[in-house]
């Protein structure tokens, strides 16, 4: 985080002629601009503490995304899509979870964000999701298809886990030993001690089936709701499981079935859609625009 905070200071106060010469406006079209300035930012977001030797491919496939992305959130504006609050706001929820909360507010400003800029954020991917779902549903789900659907893909009994991960059996076992006198949540002690990728989310892994995922993982079937395994160690580490949820094996319902019916229709759709939204906004992308915010990029990412 220490390189993209210096990075990012370089961005919104360097005096480099290479920034002074950079394009205000890296592409636009009939009713959008893309910036320059946002667009290197989410490049930073996304990829500066990974230092890529070569930002150009990066900013060409974000650029597109970019473009892709507001398109969709004109045309949702158009069609009269609004996302609720309710929606916004458990969708900022959900970006705020990625860090634990006393670092939310450094991230921003090591990113050069403010909260209204992630709200702004957060509501154009809404707006964009509104409109494909619409795009989706104009064809009717019939009731054959929902239930081909739901022969084709039977439901396994899934869980839903919290999980610690140490590098030491006496880690895992001080975790276990504190959440047992009830001096922690469990969730606080991932946060605490678990070197997993969720551990800012506190531990919560996405519902799964056995066999989905490694051997270890196996282990929560045995466990009852709310109960905490012992330490069981993987080639990964040590890990700590506890059960949050348990999903029958069963049929799928009806409502579960027309939304896995639309996502797929959404993904299959989306290229059509973004392709006549292209060629009516008539999208031009700045002459040497994305070589010089590379170089940028890469200048500053020396200076580290």
């Amino acid at each position: 985080m220490r390189a993209l905070t210096g990075i990012a200071l370089l961005l919104v106060g360097c005096v480099d002629p290479v920034l002074q010469e950079m394009p205000e406006v890296v592409a636009r079209g009939r009713d959008i601009e893309i910036k320059g300035q946002a667009l290197m930012l989410r490049a930073l977001r996304q990829y500066g503490d990974s230092k890529p030797v070569d930002w150009l491919p990066i900013i060409e496939r974000l650029l597109d995304d970019e473009i892709d992305l507001n398109l969709l959130a004109f045309e949702a504006g158009k069609r009269g899509v609004k996302p609720s609050e309710d929606a916004l706001e458990t969708a900022i929820a959900s970006l705020k979870s990625r860090y634990p909360a006393h670092q939310f507010r450094r991230s921003l400003d090591a990113l050069a964000l403010r909260p209204i800029d992630l709200r702004r954020r957060a509501r154009l991917r809404l707006l964009a999701e509104g409109v494909l779902r619409l795009e989706a549903g104009v064809e009717s789900i019939s009731d054959a298809v929902v239930a081909n659907w739901k022969a084709k893909n039977p439901m396994a009994e899934k869980l839903l886990v919290r999980h610690l991960l140490t590098a030491s059996q006496s880690q895992a076992k001080e975790a276990v030993s504190l959440y047992k006198k009830r001096r922690f949540s469990f969730a606080d002690l991932v946060r605490r001690f678990s070197k997993a990728p969720e551990a800012s989310q506190g531990g919560l892994l996405p519902a799964f089936e056995r066999g989905e995922l490694p051997a270890v993982f196996d282990q929560a079937f045995s466990l009852k709701m709310g109960e905490v395994s012992d330490p069981l160690e993987s080639e990964h580490g040590w890990h700590v499981l506890r059960l949050e949820d348990r999903q029958a094996a069963g049929v799928a319902s009806d409502d579960i079935a027309r939304r896995a019916v639309l996502r797929r229709r959404e993904g299959a759709l989306q290229g059509q859609l973004i392709a006549r939204l292209r060629l009516v906004a008539g999208i031009d992308k700045v002459p040497g625009a994305l070589p010089a915010l590379a170089a940028f990029l890469r200048r500053a990412q020396e200076t580290q």
